[in-house]
């Protein structure tokens, strides 16, 4: 005959093994989740970055573009002008999106990069067709010099994307 005690004590075997399977089973649920969502965001930091590396790009083409259309075809100081905003512009959107990505040291680079391409345009702007080369090249040094230090930057940033650095 089966005892009260015996019922109980395989009630609680049974229910304690159901317990800690319970809890297990919770822990590395949330560990996989935790896994996952670390994933993810790694995933968008990267894209983000891409998309401000590519945003950089861009804003040195429009603005070798302008550079070299008032250089060299002064009727077209509109478009040169457009050129320069729309690559002040750019820098603008690269920069959101390194703070985005968790990068403050690389948009506080592109913030000083920023600040070149917004001196070089004044000087353009101000200056008209009537502008020193020299003076234009010294600004023009200016930006390239925040080029590797933006390089450097992206780099750390991308690879903590991955857990390294």
């Amino acid at each position: 005959m089966t005892t009260a005690l015996e019922v109980i004590d395989s009630a609680v075997k049974i229910g304690l093994g159901a317990l800690i399977t319970a809890l297990a089973t919770h822990w590395a649920a949330g560990r996989g989740r935790r896994h996952e969502l670390a994933k993810l965001a790694g995933q968008d930091r990267r894209e983000l970055l891409r998309a401000a590396a590519a945003l950089l790009e861009q804003a040195t083409g429009a603005t070798n573009l302008a550079t070299f259309g008032l250089a060299h075809v002064p009727d077209g100081s509109s478009t040169n002008t457009r050129q320069l905003v729309e690559a002040l512009n750019k820098l603008g959107e690269a920069r959101s999106l390194a703070v985005l990505s968790g990068s403050r040291p690389l948009a506080e680079e592109i913030a000083k990069l920023r600040g070149a391409m917004e001196d070089l345009c004044g000087y353009f702007l101000s200056s008209g067709v009537d502008y020193s080369i020299p003076a234009a090249n010294a600004k023009i040094a200016r930006l390239n010099e925040s080029w590797p230090r933006i390089y450097a930057e992206l780099e750390r940033a991308y690879a903590r994307t991955y857990g390294a650095a």
